[in-house]
Order: C-alpha cells, then structure tokens, then sequence
C-alpha cells in the first residue's frame, strides 16, 4: 500500500507491532471478523489476510485504528495501556543483539547520539520536523512540528517506545511524558522518574 505523497503515513515497520497484536487477538478469539471489519473499515480490512509489509508506507489512520484495537480490546480502552505497549514494542526492538550493539556505541556519543536517532524519524514518517533538544541523555525534549495528523494513540503509543529505549540506553529508570501545546506541535519530554 503506498499512500499519495500528501497522505500522512508511516512505514510497516512501524505499524507491524500492533497489527500483529490484532492478528493475535483475532486468532485467540479475542475480536471477531465482523468487529474487526467494522474497527478497520473497508479500506484496511484486506490487510488482515494479505499482512503488512515493513518497507510499504501505511496511511497513519490504519495505525490510529489498530492501536485503538488494541487498547478496547486488550487494554479496557484505558490510554495507559498505549504507553505500556510502546515500552513492549520498543523492548522486544532493542533486545536483539544488533540493536544492544547499537545502543552501546550510542551510550558513548550521548546527545549528538539522541540528535541523529530524532533525525531518523523521518524514515518512518513521511510528515513531520522532529529534533532532539537537550544536553543529557538523562533529561531532554523530542520536538516534533508539523504533526497536524498525529492521533493522540500514536503519541502514546510513541512515549512509551522513548521512555523504554531512553532508560535502557542510560540503565536507569526515566519518564517520558507526551504533551500537544497545539495540533500541529508535539513534546515528549524526558527526565529522572521520581
């Protein structure tokens, strides 16, 4: 599925976590064909029988609504859940061994380091200005503009992920808090868990 170049989308890489979550509740009997048709609409619906491609582009509204699922169904609707499934995904990302690999020789570049990782973000998403603001891996801001289209469950979703990959790359337990000052800007804001 490649999206128009003005449709907000992300990459399959991105999206596979929660599809494959909604796989597996359909499989354990967890949501129903009939519900999750309704759920996907007629636009993502084949995407269950065909699968997700990690190097396709996605539109962003595929993934509001798998994550959507994912927290009705698996989470009781509760948005903390979006955040617990953000460190999941980003826990089962970064214990590969190349990605341990990777985040040591981060651990020695520290916030020059956390730039270049920000930067990334444009791989994934195809809108968006994301910048990494701070001179500690202990305490800085991830700054993303121009993110009009960013469903409040990606963001979630997304705070877990840093607040996971932050406190296993400085071996301490920090908090990230997400925060929207406006629709087009957001904030995830990390810092020492007190």
């Amino acid at each position: 599925m490649q999206p128009a170049t003005h449709t907000p989308a992300l990459k399959g890489l991105a999206v596979r976590p929660a599809f494959d979550r909604v796989c597996e509740m359909r499989k354990r009997g967890a949501i129903d064909d009939g519900e999750l048709a309704s759920r996907l609409g007629p636009r993502h619906v084949g995407l269950v029988d065909s699968g997700v491609e990690a190097g396709l582009w996605y539109p962003i509204e595929l993934q509001d609504r798998l994550l959507r699922i994912v927290s009705e169904v698996d989470g009781g609707g509760d948005d903390h859940y979006l955040v617990a499934f953000g460190r999941e995904t980003a826990r089962a990302v970064t214990h590969s061994a190349a990605m341990q690999w990777l985040i040591e020789g981060a651990r020695a570049l520290g916030p020059r380091a956390g730039r270049a990782l920000v930067r990334m973000a444009r791989v994934g998403f195809n809108f968006g200005t994301y910048t990494f603001e701070g001179d500690t891996m202990d305490q800085f801001v991830v700054r993303c503009t121009e993110v009009d289209p960013m469903p409040t469950s990606i963001g979630l979703n997304i705070q877990g992920f840093i607040e996971q990959v932050a406190s296993d790359w400085r071996r301490r337990n920090l908090a990230c808090v997400f925060e929207r000052p406006h629709r087009g800007e957001i904030l995830f804001r990390v810092k020492p868990r007190l």
